[in-house]
Parts: C-alpha cells; structure tokens; sequence
C-alpha cells in the first residue's frame, strides 16, 4: 500500500546552480516540469505549484539527474544532461508538441530564430505561436527553449529571465568551445 501510495506523489529535486535553485519534479520515471528560481523556497514553491500534487522528497535517481544538470551548468567540459530513461510529459498541443521536439535538436551552442523553428515545424507563418510554445515549454534545460532568439539577434523571451538565458547561451559557447579544443 505504501509503494502505490508514494508513487502517486510527485518527487521534488532542487539543487543550487550558478543559474540560480534548478528545481524538477516527476512521477513514476516522467519528468513533469524543471525550473530555476533565486532562491531554494521559491523553487520548493515552484515545483509544487507545477506539481498540483502532494509532494515527497526525490529518489536517487531523480536527485542524480538533477546533480548533473547542476554539474553541467557549473562546469562547461562537462556533457550535457540527457533524460535518459525518463519520459517526458505529453501535455500540450500538437503545436507545442512539436515544437518541443523540434527544440531537443537543436544542438548545444547552437540557436535558431523563432522564424527558423516555425519553419521545422512547418508552420512557417506561425512565429508568434511558436514563440508561446516556447514560452510554454515545462522542462527549462532538459528541452532547450532558451536556444530560440530572434531573428535580428536579440534575446527575445526566456519564462525564467534573459539574464538566465544569456548566461545558458554564453555557458553552452563556452562548452562548444572547450569540445572543440579537445577535439
């Protein structure tokens, strides 16, 4: 009774990153939402407000993917996080869903306008969508919104800040370069 109960909560992971407290929740091996606040109670608060659920403290498996994220984002060598063995949540709308995907292959160091990504998806009028599919995007990280700008350079929008997504784009410089350097 215990284990099915416990599986029905949702585990909350949170570790301190130089972008800030990387907070993920899941259940049952899906990964529901990750995030970054300022400070470890907000990102409590934040997970669990994704989470819309009884919380409980992450297992070892979901604290180890959260410890390398935070590795990752501390040291540019290090290779980026992957979700493997974890499915990822099929909420949103196939617009979204798309779009999503489309994000997971765009490489590290690597950006797209939003035009550009409107065009992947073949929806190449549908920009402003685009851009609130990113926006709506419940993996920060894991599914690499920040990668998007637009397409006169700037930033555009980042839902955890565009300093945050100017220091995910300068991190991710720095490790393109170093696997260069290593190559």
């Amino acid at each position: 009774m215990t284990s099915t109960r416990s599986s029905q909560h949702v585990q909350v992971a949170c570790c301190h990153t130089p972008l800030g407290y990387l907070w993920l929740a899941a259940r049952n091996r899906t990964l529901l939402a990750a995030g970054l606040a300022d400070h470890d109670v907000e990102a409590r608060q934040q997970a669990e407000q994704a989470a819309g659920d009884q919380t409980s403290p992450a297992d070892s498996a979901l604290q180890t993917l959260a410890t390398t994220m935070a590795h990752w984002l501390s040291d540019p060598s290090a290779p980026p996080p992957e979700a493997r063995g974890w499915s990822l949540p099929s909420q949103g709308t196939t617009l979204q869903r798309a779009v999503w995907q489309q994000l997971q292959q765009i490489p590290v160091g690597h950006t797209l306008s939003y035009a550009e990504l409107a065009e992947r998806v073949g929806r190449p009028t549908a920009t402003r969508a685009v851009a609130s599919a990113c926006a709506a995007n419940p993996l920060a990280i894991l599914v690499p919104c920040h990668r998007v700008i637009r397409r006169d350079g700037g930033l555009g929008g980042y839902r955890w800040g565009l300093a945050r997504k100017q220091r995910l784009l300068h991190h991710e410089a720095q490790a393109t370069h170093a696997a260069a350097l290593a190559a």
